[in-house]
């Protein structure tokens, strides 16, 4: 729980910095890179991507979308100054509401496992369309083989964590019945 409410948070704050009310799918990848797990950032390293190389998409994107209907990109420094943080339940956009959905979806199946920025990046990986699969593409970068690495990484860092959690508990169970005798 304490790792999807810093992912939330920090999307939220990425929404703000783009003068948005609520996150989008976007503001979630770039919420990921920053999860102290880093296993986002280790995945996307290997494709030589980074937090700014991924906000300098998201901008380019925003001005080309701005351009096409006729609308020069306008000076950002003072537009949504008026936007205060929510004092309400968490809210974001239909993007950023559908990563929040399969997230807490795949985290009842996996049970106990912590969650991870890479399990965030497989999500986000899946995208067809919207500011994230345009991402992708800008940056030549493959989906499915984004995703097979964020898998790949989750799996051993899964791996890890529960050979540690059943070593952790047959130490117990030892020391349980070595306090019997």
């Amino acid at each position: 729980m304490k790792t999807i409410k810093l992912l939330c948070e920090s999307a939220e704050r990425y929404a703000f910095e783009d003068h948005q009310e609520k996150p989008g799918a976007e503001h979630f990848l770039l919420a990921a890179l920053e999860l102290p797990d880093g296993t986002a950032k280790k995945v996307l390293a290997k494709f030589d991507v980074d937090t700014m190389c991924l906000k300098r998409s998201i901008e380019a994107q925003y001005s080309q979308a701005l351009r096409k209907v006729g609308v020069e990109a306008p000076q950002m420094d003072n537009i949504g100054e008026d936007i205060t943080p929510r004092t309400t339940l968490f809210r974001a956009s239909a993007s950023g509401e559908a990563v929040i959905q399969v997230l807490a979806s795949q985290q009842k199946r996996r049970g106990d496992t912590k969650l991870l920025s890479a399990h965030v990046l497989a999500v986000l990986a899946e995208t067809k369309v919207g500011v994230v699969a345009r991402i992708f593409r800008i940056l030549d970068l493959d989906a499915e083989i984004v995703k097979r690495e964020a898998e790949l990484v989750c799996i051993s860092n899964v791996g890890w964590s529960l050979f540690f959690a059943k070593t952790r508990h047959q130490f117990n169970e030892i020391a349980g019945a070595i306090a019997i005798v």
